[in-house]
């Protein structure tokens, strides 16, 4: 799966798992202050990410995750 794949599969699962909208998805986009992920939800986040991309993700993963495009990049590298 390459980037793109990852970023259109990762807007639909996030966006409708979370209710935001899909257009907010943009490479920028600040996990908590634009798409309003907050630290209990990064933990649903992080069992969503490893059942639909069949990843390995802790919580330690997302650490230096802030933006979409930054977790994008982990999933793209893990999903190998």
């Amino acid at each position: 799966m390459d980037k793109q794949q990852i970023t259109e599969k990762l807007k639909v699962c996030l966006g409708d798992e979370f209710e935001v909208a899909h257009d907010k998805f943009s490479t920028e986009a600040l996990l908590k202050d634009d798409l309003g992920f907050d630290s209990l939800a990064m933990v649903d986040v992080i069992v969503l990410l490893n059942e639909e991309f069949e990843v390995k993700l802790t919580s330690e993963d997302l650490v230096h995750c802030r933006t979409f495009g930054q977790l994008v990049d982990l999933l793209a590298a893990r999903a190998r």
